[in-house]
């Protein structure tokens, strides 16, 4: 099958560790270009979350173990399996970047009820945008049905000031104080929905869904 030229995508159970702490991948999607028919050159971005780091430390052994590689054709993943495992050490001062974090502490509220946009973290690499929204009254959970649709953050589209398109790439709950994730139906909980990254010089930040649109100011 012919592949879409800008993403592959990694089986969400694979297995990453930096410091034997277990992270995340979001949805597993890897975006990037084919250099060649066979060779596929892309970043995968992963989390250190406070609440699992505390703090970062001063090197990080980073492991990864892929079972399963998935290449889209419209809507539609073919997957090949296989093992690929990768093991390096790097120090945390080649990981870290300039960051921004910006709280415009926004709201509104609609039939689902207050969405908030709490925080906004802007690197060279990703925007990420933290917000709390209730769950689905139906699913109680983020994965809406037809009528809250426009909450999906996959589906909105999102600017920044100069016109660049931040491209959805990922989004998670944030675990509690003891590092855990624990979704009630009714209950509202903060999640990060990550974006490609904006512009250096960005002003603000609009986002565009079905039903509502939002403007958050980051100067």
């Amino acid at each position: 099958q012919k592949a879409e030229k800008d993403r592959i995508f990694i089986n969400d159970i694979v297995e990453t560790t930096i410091n034997d702490k277990k992270l995340t991948a979001g949805n597993g999607t890897i975006f990037g270009i084919f250099t060649e028919k066979n060779t596929f050159i892309g970043v995968g971005k992963y989390e250190l979350v406070p609440e699992s780091f505390g703090k970062i430390p001063s090197s990080l052994d980073v492991k990864i173990n892929i079972d399963e590689i998935g290449f889209y054709k419209g809507s539609k993943i073919y997957p090949i399996k296989g093992k690929w495992c990768f093991s390096f050490t790097t120090s945390s001062s080649n990981a870290k970047a300039d960051l921004k974090v910006v709280e415009p502490k926004i709201s509104f509220k609609d039939a689902l009820g207050e969405i908030k946009f709490n925080k906004i973290i802007l690197s060279p690499f990703s925007t990420n945008i933290e917000i709390e929204a209730p769950t689905d009254p139906v699913t109680g959970w983020y994965e809406y049905t037809d009528d809250y649709q426009y909450m999906q953050p996959s589906n909105w589209v999102v600017t920044d000031d100069k016109g660049n398109v931040l491209k959805w790439e990922s989004e998670y709950v944030l675990p509690n104080e003891n590092g855990e994730i624990k979704v009630e139906k009714g209950k509202i909980y903060p999640r990060v929905i990550k974006f490609s990254p904006a512009s250096p010089d960005t002003t603000y930040i609009n986002i565009k869904s079905s039903k509502f649109e939002i403007k958050l100011p980051i100067k």
